[in-house]
């Protein structure tokens, strides 16, 4: 088994699949398999992806329903411990990224790693998305969102919590994040402090119509995931801080008395 199964989902991506395909192959890390998913393109892209040969571990081309159907499929075909979705278009920032993260797992083998992304734009520049929350907590997610291209998620967590809803176009990735912690306490996730992947803005998420879909699509995720109270603590900013300073007061506190509850088991059983 791998330790990382890389998927790139992609549709007449003639112009961005090469560079995606030779930032994942610059990887100086061999452990990991290579995964693309096509939407049966139209143009170049099919014949570009052959071009690489047995270097794509995975590669089918075939209609879909849309960018989460494609990630599903990906997901069926991934063997690797952990996955991590780079579609066309996004770029590793350097070729040790793969092996920066596995010297990351070994130290904090958690459920999702994440981390910085930088956003580039052709007329405005780049700007550096921080995700720099070590708590991670589904309440910081109704202001903010994990970037799937800085997310190391463990396979298993797929199974526990189910795919990507196809029924979105757009969020389909913060739904599933959402998801994942209301209804499973027990995630472990770990935010490394380092920028991994270049998101090119300009795809399926950048625009006019698209930024209002978008809008709706969050909109329903939070008349489904949070109540009342939630939104109205979440969209009045200085409540919100004081609620997350109390809450990292709580976490911190119970930490310790767990962890002080740990070592006087540990005690009782040397004496």
């Amino acid at each position: 088994m791998s330790k990382f199964s890389v998927i790139t989902v992609c549709r007449n991506a003639e112009k961005d699949i090469g560079r995606t395909i030779n930032s994942v192959l610059s990887q100086d890390s061999r452990d990991y398999e290579y995964i693309i998913i096509d939407g049966a393109s139209t143009d170049n892209t099919i014949s570009i992806v052959k071009q690489y040969g047995k270097k794509i571990a995975k590669f089918i081309s075939e209609p879909d329903t849309g960018i989460y159907q494609a990630m599903n499929k990906g997901i069926g075909l991934a063997t690797g411990k952990y996955l991590l979705f780079l579609n066309a278009g996004d770029l590793f920032l350097h070729e040790r990224i793969l092996s920066v993260m596995a010297g990351q797992i070994e130290q904090n083998p958690a459920d999702v790693l994440y981390g910085d992304l930088l956003i580039t734009d052709m007329h405005k520049g780049s700007t550096l998305y921080r995700n720099s929350v070590r708590n991670m907590h589904k309440f910081w997610l109704y202001r903010h969102n994990i970037f799937h291209q800085s997310a190391f998620i463990r396979r298993e967590l797929f199974a526990q919590a189910g795919l990507y809803d196809e029924s979105f176009s757009l969020a389909g990735d913060h739904e599933w994040f959402v998801r994942l912690f209301t209804h499973y306490k027990n995630i472990c996730p770990y935010y490394y402090d380092f920028c991994a992947a270049l998101f090119a803005v300009g795809g399926r998420s950048a625009g006019g119509l698209q930024d209002k879909r978008l809008c709706k699509e969050l909109a329903l995720i939070r008349d489904k995931y949070y109540g009342l109270g939630a939104k109205i603590l979440c969209s009045q900013g200085w409540l919100y801080q004081v609620w997350w300073l109390g809450y990292r007061i709580w976490r911190r506190y119970k930490l310790k008395t767990s962890n002080l509850a740990k070592c006087s088991h540990s005690e009782g059983q040397t004496v």
